[in-house]
């Protein structure tokens, strides 16, 4: 559980709120706020979600109080004032940003576009940027859960081990035939990797709104569970 404990991973979300230029707001694409067309997030004071089952009852007390982002700029999407912060948003701000002073929405997974469409959406996230606004993607580099083994002793799976770096080669590269999965030898390697995609695609956003002239790094890098590739990716 994350979202509760203080760990190497959540230690590096609390180094990161520390470190990083304070943002004036956070724009967040969670992995887990999917919809038929891009939605953003527009409340003053959006209420936290708990969408999520058979946890410990300390969890469903997290409260994130943050106050709502409301840009009008809405050319890419609509705006939303039914959800929140789900889980995929808060569990990482209460860590880098405690005190949840800083305006925050979220913008949604549209499932009709491909890996290229939302790299797209990010692009156009990318003038944000320039405002001192935080664009953050939530979600995993690998993510299958029907893999996962919290033993003591489990050591990453091999899929895992190899997504990950070749991930991490294409991102510095700026490799898009691999980023949007355009390379068919590969595909069985992708949906061991990732059977569904809603993990992965935060990370389309974080790379449409960076540049060619960004300095790219990884804060953290750590597989979870033998199947969850935790590696944080940085463009500044």
């Amino acid at each position: 559980m994350n979202a509760l404990e203080q760990n190497p991973w959540t230690e590096h979300l609390a180094k990161l709120g520390r470190e990083l230029p304070r943002p004036k707001a956070i724009v967040c694409v969670s992995a887990h706020w999917t919809t038929q067309t891009t939605k953003r997030l527009h409340h003053p004071t959006p209420r936290t979600i708990h969408d999520f089952y058979g946890f410990p009852e300390q969890l469903y007390q997290v409260q994130y109080s943050a106050p709502g982002f409301q840009s009008d700029d809405d050319s890419f999407s609509s705006k939303d004032d039914q959800w929140g912060l789900d889980h995929g948003t808060w569990s990482v701000l209460r860590h880098m940003y405690p005190e949840a002073d800083i305006p925050v929405t979220q913008l949604s997974l549209s499932g009709h576009l491909n890996h290229k469409e939302h790299c797209k959406v990010g692009e156009l996230l990318g003038k944000w940027r320039q405002q001192e606004i935080l664009i953050l993607g939530s979600g995993n580099i690998t993510h299958n859960l029907r893999d996962l083994d919290f033993s003591p002793r489990a050591r990453p799976r091999d899929w895992a081990v190899e997504f990950d770096e070749r991930t991490r080669e294409a991102l510095i590269k700026r490799d898009f035939a691999w980023l949007w999965s355009e390379r068919p030898q590969y595909k069985k390697l992708w949906e061991t990797a990732h059977p569904t995609l809603e993990h992965y695609m935060p990370l389309m956003y974080a790379v449409g709104a960076s540049t060619e002239d960004d300095k790219i790094s990884f804060p953290f890098n750590e597989i979870q569970g033998a199947s969850l590739a935790m590696r944080s990716v940085l463009y500044n």
